[in-house]
């Protein structure tokens, strides 16, 4: 028996790309943080950085989960390993911390990108899908890789 929420179970897609572009906002407000505040706020607004970048990761990754349980799913077993790769790329990422920890999420949402392109997930229109998920990406990408100390 479903649980009846009382909300549309999809909404429609302008939702989902707003939802998108509103989760992609803490990437670029901490980015800013980072290179605008003193030294001690700019550690802190990192870290929430690498905390976030984290969690979004694992999003991914549980959306390739639920697709995984999908009895229809085709390669279900492989696809709940894979599943759990960017949970523990955004762990680890956790773990290093710094510069190397930015990379690595970076680097990480871009995979997970491009698994996406490969078909990980079935959705009603694949084209569209992945020209949102390729900007929100690059944003989230682009905030991080803004963050990494140079000079």
């Amino acid at each position: 028996m479903a649980l009846d929420t009382g909300v549309d179970a999809v909404p429609p897609a302008t939702g989902w790309k707003l939802l998108g572009w509103l989760g992609v906002v803490p990437f670029v407000a901490l980015a800013v943080a980072v290179r605008t505040l003193d030294e001690a706020a700019s550690l802190i607004a990192r870290d929430l950085l690498l905390g976030y970048g984290a969690l979004i990761l694992s999003f991914i990754g549980g959306s390739w989960w639920a697709r995984a349980l999908d009895p229809a799913a085709d390669h279900g077993r492989r696809l709940a390993t894979l599943a759990m790769l960017p949970t523990l790329a955004g762990w680890a990422a956790l773990m290093i911390g710094d510069t190397a920890g930015l990379l690595l999420l970076a680097t990480a949402l871009v995979a997970a990108l491009a698994a996406d392109g490969r078909g990980i997930l079935v959705v009603a229109d694949p084209g569209a899908y992945l020209r949102l998920r390729f900007g929100l990406t690059a944003t989230a990408v682009l905030s991080l890789l803004a963050a990494v100390p140079f000079g």
